[in-house]
């Protein structure tokens, strides 16, 4: 289920799906910042998912975790290299090797999270984001978004 995140003002405009998979309006991951509000547990793919995006909310109860070690699973989708390449090596082991299940706030002071909200207020703190955005021209935060660290 998608939810559109939208300022009242805004003529841009981002898309958020509850299943964390982060969306642009035109499809296209360029074109816009993308968002994750994070409403349900999230775990292997979705993890890797907000990964992707560019600012990642969700409410303090959720659980993030890797669990493809614990079932005999290979990692092999770009997990890893995504992860390593945010937080490199050494805390890239814990999650993946052992399967360890991190508190949201390791996942906010590492930086995939922006913020953590109290249950039900992830999508009012995006709005409040893409709000925020929307004061700056969209070409300069692609540019500076892609030079703070984004992927191309």
């Amino acid at each position: 289920m998608h939810a559109r995140v939208t300022c009242p003002t805004s003529t841009h405009n981002a898309l958020v799906n509850h299943s964390s998979r982060p969306r642009s309006p035109s499809g296209n991951s360029k074109a816009a910042t993308t968002y994750t509000a994070i409403t349900s547990y999230c775990l292997g793919s979705k993890l890797k998912l907000v990964l992707a995006a560019d600012i990642g909310i969700a409410n303090s109860t959720k659980v993030f975790e890797f669990p493809e070690i614990e079932i005999g699973i290979l990692y092999y989708s770009g997990g890893i290299t995504r992860l390593t390449w945010m937080l490199g090596t050494g805390r890239t082991r814990a999650p993946i090797l052992c399967g360890k299940r991190l508190d949201m706030q390791q996942y906010e002071q590492w930086g995939i999270l922006i913020a953590i909200t109290v249950p039900g207020e992830h999508l009012k703190q995006a709005t409040a984001i893409a709000c925020e955005l929307d004061a700056h021209s969209p070409l300069a935060l692609n540019i500076n978004n892609v030079s703070a660290g984004r992927k191309p």
